[in-house]
């Protein structure tokens, strides 16, 4: 027996699309530009951390990694991830089992994303070619900041995460590896993408399961059982 199998069938309309095709441009992150002992060094100082970086299990390190000291990890991936964490500066005070209370207030706006800003320099990136945002979450004495690479025009996902309070940076991490240029690939217009909707080789997910033996003759086989005997005989 053959099991039907389908997400159901859609059904598009459009009208004055355009046919003109096109060309765009690839990207990717290159994280061999910025995977050097000089760099993260450089990079570790603008934190903070006096101890020497460390090449180990895959990831550049400095600073303890148990969270009683600053520390910084960047990871061997294809974007060379970074994760820093300042345990020192605390704006919570905490007594027993009572509720955790905040201390001071949050940095500006404009102290944070300078923060930030001078951070993206010290890793050698350009804070032109970012665009950022910063918010305070209600009853919190630390301000978030982020910074989005922008190329050609287009925000990427991929940012700089940023939390700072009066006594300095809490957190932070991102991508120290650069963005370069792979070049053009074809886009295809709009009226074709339009027509791609309906055609099953774009699809995300299969709407039918082939039936490799539907042209063939159905049969059935009369199942003999073995002997116990003939398995052990093997």
């Amino acid at each position: 027996m053959t099991y039907p199998y389908g997400s159901g069938r859609n059904a598009f309309s459009a009208s004055s699309l355009g046919t003109q095709a096109g060309t765009a441009q690839a990207h990717a992150y290159d994280p061999r530009s910025a995977s050097s002992s000089d760099k993260i060094t450089a990079f570790t100082a603008a934190l903070g951390i006096g101890l020497p970086v460390e090449l180990r299990d895959g990831s550049w390190v400095a600073g303890p990694q148990d969270g009683s000291a600053p520390s910084l990890s960047v990871s061997l991936d294809d974007m060379l991830s970074f994760y820093f964490q300042n345990p020192e500066v605390n704006s919570w005070q905490c007594e027993g089992d009572q509720v955790c209370e905040p201390t001071g207030e949050p940095p500006s706006e404009d102290a944070a994303i300078g923060a930030l800003r001078a951070l993206l320099v010290a890793a050698g990136r350009d804070p032109a070619a970012f665009e950022f945002t910063s918010q305070v979450w209600e009853g919190s004495p630390t301000r978030a900041a982020e910074a989005k690479p922008v190329i050609d025009g287009q925000q990427l996902d991929q940012g700089w995460s940023f939390e700072m309070a009066e006594d300095g940076v809490v957190s932070a991490n991102g991508a120290l590896a650069d963005v370069v240029a792979l070049g053009m690939y074809p886009v295809v217009s709009e009226q074709e993408g339009f027509e791609r909707l309906s055609d099953p080789r774009f699809s995300g997910a299969p709407t039918v399961l082939p039936m490799a033996l539907r042209d063939q003759a159905s049969t059935t086989e009369e199942w003999v059982e073995e002997s116990m005997l003939d398995f052990r005989a093997f």
